[in-house]
């Protein structure tokens, strides 16, 4: 699985990683649950709380021959409340428009993707021309605090 850390608008990346990738590893019992213990840490700051900053998850898999293919995107805008927060994610995929095309694509590894998913999936540019499928969720915690909040005029 990899993210990467939207930042839009106003806000700006102070410290911190904008992306990264974690490994998996599936549970003993064999069901299609997957975990990912991954940390991530940023700080970022802004002077006015229009367009909040998203993660894109794009989630990977081994297709039958052993080739990473893309599984699914979803994304979830940061949160700003203080505390920890979980948060679920609904992981989709786009859908070949014929049959044909998705059964080659799964053939030559290449299943139906996005090219740019950071407009697609975050901003929705398109998206109204794409059929897609949910694949599965993530849940996810965030735990935010807030630095010189009241000093920067917001309550």
């Amino acid at each position: 699985m990899k993210y990467n850390l939207i930042v839009q608008g106003e806000w700006r990346l102070e410290r911190g990683s904008t992306g990264g990738i974690t490994h998996c590893a599936c549970n003993s019992e064999n069901t299609d649950e997957l975990y990912f213990n991954y940390s991530a840490s940023f700080e970022l700051a802004t002077t006015s709380l229009f367009k909040f900053p998203c993660v894109l998850f794009t989630v990977y898999s081994m297709d039958f021959f052993g080739r990473s293919v893309v599984l699914g995107y979803g994304q979830v805008p940061v949160s700003a409340e203080k505390g920890l927060k979980r948060k679920k994610v609904v992981i989709f995929k786009p859908k070949s428009h014929t049959w044909l095309s998705d059964v080659i694509g799964r053939l030559k590894g290449t299943p139906t993707e996005f090219i740019n998913p950071k407009e697609t999936v975050i901003n929705n540019e398109g998206r109204t021309f794409v059929r897609s499928e949910a694949v599965g969720h993530l849940e996810i915690e965030f735990e935010s605090t807030r630095i010189k909040w009241a000093e920067n005029g917001f309550h």
